[in-house]
């Protein structure tokens, strides 16, 4: 994402889960507790375990989430809607939610880019 600054504080998953994924992506029907995909992310910890050094299925490129490089992370692609980019598919996460804000893209790549701690 653009004009990313590292934030004073790392981003840490639970900050990351209560201020980002709660909302666009666990709160919703795409990996709530009503969800069909492969996995839910009901807490920070149920995410972080689905996500980090996790392979991806729709694409067998690079993982999920890999720790420390926002760039090899598949969910990074999948937010700002270039999957494809990363052998993957177009469609743009969240599906039912609005887009995540330039501020809410910028905690997950300083996450991601800080170790997915």
């Amino acid at each position: 994402p653009p004009n990313c600054t590292a934030p004073a504080t790392p981003i840490t998953a639970e900050v990351l889960y209560n201020e980002v994924l709660k909302t666009s992506c666990a709160g919703s029907t795409c990996h709530g507790n009503g969800s069909t995909v492969p996995f839910k992310a009901g807490s920070a910890a149920d995410f972080k375990a689905v996500w980090v050094d996790q392979a991806a299925t729709q694409t067998k490129q690079i993982p999920r989430v890999t720790p420390g490089d926002a760039d090899k992370s598949y969910v990074m692609y999948k937010v700002m809607g270039q999957g494809t980019r990363a052998g993957g598919t177009a469609s743009q996460m969240p599906l039912s939610s609005p887009a995540l804000s330039n501020d809410d893209l910028c905690k997950l790549y300083n996450w991601i880019e800080s170790g997915a701690n």
